[in-house]
């Protein structure tokens, strides 16, 4: 190995996981490498290297893989899952910058937990993660490009879904928001705020504006978004309605708590 020709040498992919090397073996081949003066990590997942700060300790910078779908997530809370793991890694790092160096969903194969494997749900993941990383001013390395059907031998089904492109080199269903620029708002942050029945403008309180805009949506004279519908239903009876709207006036203007 030069030094100038190297990036990052990354000694290993999850060999702690699957036991192919003990934490000494592999804290020697990471020395090893590092004596040639290039910066040298290893590719594991987050859990094992929290259970083995002496690697992380040896590495230039962490590069850990991060699987929800592997942890049987539902993909609703897939994002809030892996930045609550992402923080405890990063708090345990000692100041050095954490990669994600793995992360993805499969398009198809078998279910595990309460992961679903879907296009829809690979799609959707995609677009999450992306907006995670970018709002959080993450490296990453996302797994993966193509499908690669022979691995459905030794990974199950789902081994051969990982691509945003499938086998034929077609993008899947849903990939193209990504590269369209589309972003998701905060949902993997617990502080995220909640969004408070009858703001309708989502400006932490509720004015006679929102008693407005409710009976405008009522009216049909605007077109409220999901989220507005949501916190227009006051009585949650699943809509809009003249009692919502009353309700939110009294809100307004101080005739109810």
């Amino acid at each position: 190995i030069q030094n100038g020709h190297v990036d990052l040498a990354i000694v290993g992919s999850e060999v702690l996981l699957r036991n192919d090397l003990s934490e000494d073996e592999l804290i020697g081949y990471i020395r090893r490498v590092k004596a040639s003066g290039v910066p040298v990590t290893t590719g594991e997942t987050w859990s094992e290297l929290l259970q083995h700060p002496k690697v992380m300790a040896e590495c230039s910078v962490i590069l850990a893989h991060f699987y929800p779908y592997w942890e049987g997530m539902r993909i609703d809370q897939a994002l809030k899952n892996l930045h609550q793991n992402y923080l405890k890694l990063k708090q345990a790092a000692g100041g050095k910058e954490v990669i994600v160096g793995e992360t993805g969903w499969p398009s198809g194969g078998c279910s595990f937990g309460q992961a679903i494997a879907s296009p829809e749900n690979a799609s959707l993941y995609f677009l999450n993660f992306v907006s995670w990383a970018r709002a959080e001013n993450v490296k990453y390395f996302y797994f993966e490009a193509f499908d690669e059907v022979w691995k459905a031998s030794y990974e199950g089904p789902q081994g051969a879904y990982w691509g945003i492109w499938d086998k034929t080199f077609q993008m899947k269903p849903g990939m193209i928001r990504v590269f369209n620029g589309e972003t998701m708002p905060n949902n993997w942050s617990s502080e995220t705020p909640k969004t408070i029945p009858g703001d309708l403008d989502f400006d932490g309180r509720i004015t006679v504006l929102d008693a407005t805009l409710s009976l405008r949506f009522l009216l049909g004279l605007d077109s409220p978004s999901p989220k507005q519908v949501s916190a227009a239903d006051i009585n949650r009876n699943g809509k809009l309605d003249i009692g919502d709207c009353i309700m939110i006036l009294r809100l307004a203007v101080g005739l109810a708590a």
